[in-house]
């Protein structure tokens, strides 16, 4: 079985024993941390593995969440595969000052920069893009993060179905 490029046999494959935190910094409100599997970290990339606890809006129980945080990027994403190991999404966050310390245990951490971009099978969209507006207003954004905003929306924008491809590949070759 095959689910979109990559196999059943890998998405099963890809268990690990570590923990790590996650933590998002928000600019207008509190951080969310949470609690991850820690997959791997080289070449700038820390994938990690989260399954989701309890029903959300977006996601049922069960739902398994790859994170891909690049170090030299100001973008993170997600891909979201179901209970079945069908995929659902992806989601990329812009943000700034991704990092990864190791100790006392490993936790990536970022600076979210509210916009995000979904990609369904049929559809892609931006969401938040009202809390961007309003962020500017309140002047929680400076003119480096706005730059920062608008910069990384085109390179998605653009690129976006190469960063999948790549992606793919990388869940792949766990």
């Amino acid at each position: 079985m095959k689910v979109k490029g990559v196999s059943l046999i890998m998405l099963l494959k890809i268990e690990n024993t570590y923990e790590m935190i996650e933590i998002k910094k928000h600019l207008n409100k509190k951080s969310e941390t949470y609690e991850c599997d820690f997959i791997f970290f080289k070449n700038d990339l820390l994938l990690s593995k989260y399954t989701v606890p309890k029903e959300t809006s977006l996601f049922a129980p069960g739902t398994v969440t790859y994170g891909f945080y690049w170090l030299n990027k100001n973008y993170i994403s997600y891909s979201f595969y179901s209970k079945n190991h069908s995929y659902l999404a992806s989601r990329y966050d812009i943000c700034q000052d991704v990092r990864v310390v190791d100790k006392p245990e490993i936790t990536v951490s970022f600076l979210d920069l509210i916009l995000d971009f979904w990609v369904y099978p049929n559809r892609i969209f931006w969401e938040d893009e009202k809390d961007i507006l309003i962020a500017k207003d309140k002047k929680l954004i400076d003119l480096n993060q706005h730059l920062i905003i608008k910069k990384t929306r085109n390179e998605l924008k653009n690129s976006y179905e190469t960063i999948e491809k790549i992606k793919e590949k990388t869940l792949l070759n766990i």
